[in-house]
């Protein structure tokens, strides 16, 4: 796999992000030729993660918002001669995809689109793309859900995500781009300052007696390890197939909302009293259950290398030193 990626030219967005640094740092194991990481820091995203990197000249970092049509020439300029795009930059928020939907399609649909485009124009001959497995699907019927169940998706974030997989789709048969779609779990782990684990961890923090736990904490969710999230990218990178994949990627068992509180009381070694908001989600857009199938990008060679349990005490030891 890692001679694959050997004097290749990527693109980066999101690269300041949470998967996206991970990811940054992870190539620059892989003697690539040069990485370009376009991210425009809206998240409250800095540029510590690649300024560790300046003693080299393999990275260049632009800020720029991929849904801006005053960017698109820019970015079309930057990315020439490039072998790979790896897209990650995204709006992540379901609950903001319900409150601002203008907003999740601008960037998630368009500012993708645009992506796309550019891909094509500079003929970028791969295409990566992170969907979300534990949206596209809705509310599934069958479980663990395969790639090719119905997407249904009951929020704008996965409408937005599943909308662009048929631009994917198109472009990959009609110009020849090998285009490939991951739809994970839910990624945790160190420099991730969103969901559900970092609320927990949030909220023991400002009062280490009591615990509020959306919905009734039994919605069951697929999680998966930042460092088992990027090596699934690297494997669906390098097969062997050409056209547009979608690949399931995800840990197992899944866990329930109760389990994860459990695990961050215990590692935090607290006991708190458990008070819940009520009903079976946590939000609009929140599914019950998801539970992924991921052999198919395990025939690649792919497998989860970090167990749930030492993945949440990695992150909480993490969280730990951040926020002290």
């Amino acid at each position: 796999m890692e001679t694959y990626f050997q004097g290749k030219s990527i693109v980066l967005t999101g690269g300041c992000g949470f998967i996206g640094s991970n990811m940054l740092d992870r190539l620059m194991t892989l003697n690539v030729n040069k990485i370009t990481v376009i991210d425009d820091l809206s998240a409250g995203t800095t540029t510590n993660y690649i300024d560790r990197y300046s003693d080299t000249n393999k990275i260049s970092f632009h800020q720029f918002d991929i849904s801006e049509k005053t960017h698109f020439n820019e970015i079309l300029k930057i990315t020439k001669n490039h072998d790979i795009l790896i897209h990650l930059a995204a709006q992540p928020s379901v609950p903001i995809s319900v409150s601002k939907p203008k907003l999740d399609f601008d960037i998630n649909v368009i500012g993708s689109f645009n992506l796309l485009e550019i891909a094509r124009l500079n003929d970028i001959n791969e295409f990566i793309f992170a969907a979300s497995g534990g949206t596209v699907y809705g509310n599934a019927e069958n479980f663990p859900t395969k790639e090719n169940h119905q997407l249904r998706p009951i929020s704008n974030y996965g409408a937005a995500k599943a909308a662009f997989e048929m631009y994917l789709s198109s472009y990959s048969s009609l110009y020849g781009i090998k285009c490939t779609s991951l739809r994970f779990g839910n990624v945790f782990g160190p420099r991730s300052l969103h969901g559900v684990m970092h609320d927990f961890f949030v909220k023991l923090k400002n009062n280490p007696r009591k615990l509020e736990i959306l919905g009734d904490g039994n919605q069951i969710k697929s999680y998966l390890y930042i460092d088992d999230c990027i090596e699934g990218f690297l494997y669906a990178v390098t097969r062997d197939t050409i056209g547009f994949e979608t690949f399931n990627m995800s840990g197992h068992p899944p866990i329930s909302v109760n389990m994860i509180a459990e695990q961050i009381s215990n590692n935090l070694k607290l006991k708190p009293k458990y008070s819940y908001t009520g009903g079976k989600t946590g939000w609009n857009g929140d599914v019950v259950r998801g539970e992924l199938d991921s052999s198919k990008l395990k025939k690649l060679g792919w497998n989860e290398q970090v167990k749930f349990s030492e993945g949440v005490k990695n992150y909480i030891n993490w969280l730990s030193e951040y926020y002290n």
